[in-house]
């Protein structure tokens, strides 16, 4: 859980900075636990389905 309230503040802290949009960028992401990154990006991805075993 360390790595998921790591990155809700890091986003907290951006998105004072007048953001309007965000492009998550996964491209050099190798796998691993995906529960973690995406409790982080709770903040930006709300409740929608984001995927589907």
């Amino acid at each position: 859980m360390q790595f998921a309230n790591k990155l809700i503040e890091q986003i907290a802290a951006l998105d004072g900075n007048g953001t309007d949009s965000w492009i998550i960028d996964l491209r050099d992401n190798w796998g691993g636990n995906r529960w973690p990154m995406l409790a982080g990006l709770a903040p930006i991805i709300g409740e929608s389905l984001v995927c589907y075993n």
